[in-house]
């Protein structure tokens, strides 16, 4: 049995249509997801503003990757223009997301 069609890398212009066509509130994290890779359930949908050292590197808690180990990830520099300096969660909802 097939696993059907793997996704594929968006390219440059995909991904900035994708960010510029989504509601404001839901463009750090989706801007984050596509820039790093972090997972959208577990990772993303509890990381905070204050686990960003903005401009610098995003942390990711043990307890919430797959692998138990805490994580710290230096994006592209491209990535800042799209996360604010903010507080709270940075994904207010993944179901809203994905609807969205």
């Amino acid at each position: 049995m097939g696993y059907g069609k793997l996704p594929g890398i968006l390219q440059v212009e995909e991904a900035k249509s994708l960010l510029d066509e989504i509601d404001e509130k839901y463009k750090p994290a989706l801007a984050i997801m596509l820039f790093t890779g972090i997972r959208p359930e577990g990772e993303m949908s509890t990381l905070r503003y204050s686990d960003i050292r903005w401009g610098k590197s995003i942390g990711l808690k043990a307890e919430h990757t797959k692998t138990g180990r805490e994580r710290w990830i230096k994006p592209p520099e491209n990535l800042w223009s799209w996360v604010p300096k903010s507080k709270g969660l940075v994904m207010p909802s993944y179901n809203a997301l994905n609807l969205a």
